[in-house]
């Protein structure tokens, strides 16, 4: 978090790539492909990366009980 603060770290921009969701009654899983775009320490780069998510139905509502985050790198 202090990269973030003291600038080291600044986000310019996120491009959701493909989005899909796959929903299996009370449980869905959405994957997500991103580029996270910042600048790191004044230069600029992107990091491309996958997210998935997995969230289950609890009493009406949605609720997220895993996160996960995959570099792709190629």
């Amino acid at each position: 978090m202090n990269a973030f603060a003291e600038k080291v770290f600044q986000p310019t921009e996120v491009v959701l790539r493909q989005q899909e969701v796959k929903d299996f009654g009370d449980t869905a899983i959405v994957i997500s492909d991103v580029d996270y775009c910042l600048l790191l320490d004044g230069k600029p780069t992107t990091h491309h990366f996958a997210t998935t998510e997995v969230f289950h139905k609890q009493g009406g509502e949605w609720k997220l009980i895993q996160f996960t985050f995959t570099a792709l790198v190629y």
